[in-house]
């Protein structure tokens, strides 16, 4: 099956993806003392960002969890009655970022069930030796993607193995031309086998087979493909591709102002490496900012004040670097969660 490998496409193009591959600019801001599940609290962080809208006259969107974005909403119900825009938090937009969304999606793909329920996915991590860190998602996000992705490959490689009637991946394929043709029609025979498009799309109906284990199986493809559909759009910076994962997790976008959809669309990725496909959302960004931030605090001890913390969150990605930096004159390899090398095989 290697022959056909030259034919498969790593990047998937878009109108924007010379500028993705740039990197990016990150900027720490400083830490607010206050706790987002008191309403009053809210009110004062998103008024310091929906007066920064009211200056330069545009839309703030400000982005979070679900959790983050309804009490948002529930911090400018409280305020609706005020006088001033700015005080009625008008110039401010909540949106839902993408880690979380996948995140919450995993949780519903990984659920715990018993490890004698043949070819469940909970099974299968066993006979992987995948657990008990790919058991929670919510607890070890990487372990579960890179656990849920060797499963899905399994499936896929398995189904266009009996495709292209060879005994296994490493075998060669013949009688048949090899072209980037082959490719795409093993790939929709795949995709019909395990339902990964729906019926919609293939203008035909997906035939039951009344097998539980295959069926379970269909199902899981079409969900581990949906996620990975997804984690590879943001890694691309693929803004247009990314709401086409939202539409299909019945996420429906609001009406906005055109400036402002293309922010949202466009405006949801980080590249701090530089690089094609090297791009990750801008919560995923946050949450290792934030995790560098209490490495930082969380040896201060009685020195731990206000001060003090804000000079830590200005000084976080300064330090990183310095530590990097320091890492690599010493031949420290730092800490990875993925090989140096990639390997499709």
């Amino acid at each position: 099956m290697s022959q056909l490998k030259k034919f498969v496409v790593s990047h998937i193009p878009h109108i924007y993806s010379e500028k993705m591959a740039d990197k990016s600019e990150v900027i720490v801001l400083d830490v607010l003392h206050k706790n987002e599940i008191k309403s009053t609290d809210m009110i004062q962080m998103r008024e310091m960002a929906s007066y920064l809208g009211a200056t330069y006259k545009h839309i703030v969107l400000t982005g979070g969890d679900h959790v983050t974005c309804e009490r948002e909403q529930r911090a400018k119900r409280h305020v609706m009655c005020s006088n001033a825009p700015e005080g009625r938090l008008e110039q401010l937009e909540p949106c839902v970022e993408d880690w979380h969304c996948v995140m919450n999606f995993m949780m519903l793909i990984c659920f715990q069930t018993s490890q004698r329920d043949y070819c469940s996915l909970f099974q299968l991590f066993t006979r992987l030796g995948r657990l008990p860190k790919a058991r929670k998602p919510k607890d070890d996000m990487r372990a579960c993607q890179d656990a849920l992705l060797i499963v899905f490959k399994g499936h896929i490689l398995a189904a266009a193995c009996t495709e292209l009637g060879i005994e296994g991946p490493n075998d060669d394929i013949n009688g048949v031309e090899i072209n980037q043709t082959l490719l795409k029609d093993v790939t929709l025979k795949v995709a019909k086998r395990l339902a990964v498009i729906s019926e919609p799309f293939l203008n035909e109906s997906v035939p039951d087979t009344g097998d539980g284990v295959h069926n379970y199986a269909r199902v899981l493809c079409h969900f581990a493909a949906l996620v990975y559909l997804f984690i590879d759009a943001w890694k691309e910076g693929d803004g247009e591709r990314v709401i086409r994962c939202w539409k299909m997790f019945m996420f429906q976008l609001v009406t906005l102002q055109p400036y402002l959809v293309h922010q949202l669309m466009w405006g949801r990725f980080v590249n701090t490496h530089g690089g094609k496909g090297r791009n990750i959302p801008c919560d995923l960004q946050n949450e290792h900012v934030n995790k560098l931030y209490k490495d930082i605090v969380a040896n201060m001890g009685a020195n731990f004040t206000e001060v003090a913390s804000i000079r830590a969150a200005r000084a976080v990605l300064s330090l990183e670097r310095l530590a990097l930096a320091f890492d690599k004159h010493t031949g420290i390899h730092p800490e990875a969660t993925a090989h140096s090398t990639r390997e499709d095989e």
